[in-house]
C-alpha cells in the first residue's frame, strides 16, 4: 500500500500544539500527506500553521471562517484538481481527538476497500465527557429515525473518503457542522456502501 496516496485533510480553526504533534505523528507513520485547511483563523495561530509546514503539510487559506464543511469541501476539490494520484482523503479533526494511529488504521481500510470508512470512536470509556455521550445518543436516534440503519458514532469526523465519491462529498449540503450529518445521511440515500473502523 503506498500511503503518499491517501491524503490526510485538516480542516483547523484557531488551533493549539496538538496540531503540531498530530502532523509530526502522521509523518513518522508515513502519512506525509497532509493538507490543513485554515478556516478564518486569528493571527495567533499562525505560528502553528507555519510549524506544521516544516513538517511537510500543505497549508491553505479561507480568509474568513466559512465553516467546517465549507474547509472539507475546499480540501477535497483541491486534492480531486492537484492530486490525481490521490486515490483517497482521510478526514480528521484538528483539536488532538483523533489519534494519528487511528488516522492510519482509515487510511489502511479506505487503501483496500471500495467503500467510504468511518472511524468510531468508543463513546463509552469514563474519560468521554458526558456533552459528547449524550450528543451522540441524541444524534444515533436521529439517524436511525431517519434512516432505518445504526451506526454508533454519527459525529465522528474522521472518515475515509475514495476519489470515486469526491463528487458526491462536494455536492453535499452545508458549510458548517451540519455537513457531516448531511453527508451520511445524503449517503444512506444514495446507497453509498460504508463500513466502520
Amino acid at each position: 500500500m503506498i500511503l503518499e496516496n491517501i491524503a490526510v485533510l485538516i480542516p483547523a480553526l484557531n488551533p493549539n500544539n496538538k496540531l503540531v504533534d498530530l502532523v509530526k505523528e502522521l509523518n513518522r507513520l508515513g502519512l506525509v500527506n497532509v493538507i490543513v485547511i485554515d478556516d478564518g483563523s486569528e493571527n495567533s495561530s499562525q505560528s502553528v500553521f507555519d510549524e506544521v509546514e516544516i513538517y511537510r503539510a500543505t497549508v491553505y487559506r479561507h480568509e474568513q471562517n466559512r465553516g467546517k464543511g465549507a474547509a472539507l469541501k475546499t480540501g477535497i476539490e483541491l486534492i480531486k484538481e492537484h492530486q490525481p494520484r490521490a486515490i483517497g482523503v482521510v478526514t480528521a479533526d484538528a483539536d488532538g481527538q483523533h489519534a494519528a494511529k487511528d488516522i492510519l488504521k482509515v487510511a489502511k481500510a479506505l487503501a483496500t476497500g471500495d467503500s467510504i470508512v468511518l472511524g468510531t470512536r468508543d463513546l463509552s470509556r469514563p474519560d468521554v465527557p458526558l456533552t459528547s455521550k449524550l450528543g451522540n445518543l441524541f444524534s444515533t436516534i436521529y439517524f436511525k429515525f431517519k434512516t432505518g440503519r445504526l451506526l454508533k458514532d454519527t459525529q465522528t469526523g474522521l472518515r475515509g473518503i475514495l476519489r470515486q465519491h469526491f463528487d458526491f462529498a462536494l455536492e453535499v449540503a452545508g458549510d458548517r457542522y451540519d455537513y457531516e450529518m448531511r453527508f451520511l445521511e445524503q449517503m444512506n440515500e444514495k446507497n453509498i456502501e460504508y463500513r466502520t473502523v
